[in-house]
């Protein structure tokens, strides 16, 4: 499961870039999902 995390946070990245409007709804998703596993 370490190994998918790993692989996700650059896909989340990608998106965040490209995405300013919805950064803020995704850093929050993103912060949950990183502090789930973590």
């Amino acid at each position: 499961v370490e190994d998918l995390g790993v692989q996700w946070q650059p896909v989340l990245r990608s998106r965040h870039q490209p995405g300013q409007r919805v950064g803020h709804r995704e850093a929050s998703v993103h912060a949950s999902c990183c502090h789930a596993p973590g």
